[in-house]
C-alpha cells in the first residue's frame, strides 16, 4: 500500500512543479509582451516626432511616415514573436512526463489489486 502512497505522492510533486514552471513561464511571456507593448507606444510617442523632424526636409511628409512607422512595425512584431515562441522547458516536460509515469504505475497497480480481490473471492467461494 505505501508503493501507492508514494505514487500519489510523486503525482502531487510532478504536478506541483509542472504548475510552477507553467506559471513562471506564463510571467516571461507576459513581461515579454508588456515591453514589447511599452516600446510601441514609446515609440509611437516620441520616436515619430524626432524621426519626422529629421526626415521630413530630405523625404517629404509622406516618406517620412512611412519610414518611420515600418521601421515601428519590424520593431513590435519581433518582440511579439519572442514572446510567442516561449515555449515549456525541459524541466516542465519531464515533470510532465513524470507524473504520467507514475499515474500509469498507479493504475497497473490498482488494476492488479483489483484482480487479486476477485481471485481471493472466487477462491473463498470453493
Amino acid at each position: 500500500m505505501s508503493g501507492a502512497l508514494g505514487l500519489v505522492r510523486v503525482i502531487a510533486e510532478a504536478e506541483q512543479l509542472r504548475w510552477r514552471l507553467l506559471l513562471r513561464r506564463s510571467a516571461l511571456r507576459g513581461g515579454l509582451l508588456l515591453g514589447g507593448l511599452v516600446f510601441l507606444c514609446a515609440a509611437l510617442a516620441m520616436g515619430h516626432v524626432l524621426a519626422l523632424a529629421a526626415l521630413t526636409p530630405p523625404l517629404g511628409w509622406v516618406a517620412a511616415l512611412g519610414s518611420v512607422t515600418a521601421f515601428d512595425l519590424v520593431v513590435g512584431l519581433v518582440l511579439v514573436l519572442c514572446a510567442v515562441r516561449q515555449g515549456p522547458g525541459n524541466a516542465e516536460l519531464t515533470a510532465a512526463m513524470l507524473r504520467d509515469s507514475a499515474r500509469a504505475q498507479l493504475v497497473s497497480g490498482a488494476r492488479m489489486l483489483r484482480l487479486l480481490t476477485t481471485l481471493v473471492a472466487v477462491l473463498r467461494r470453493k
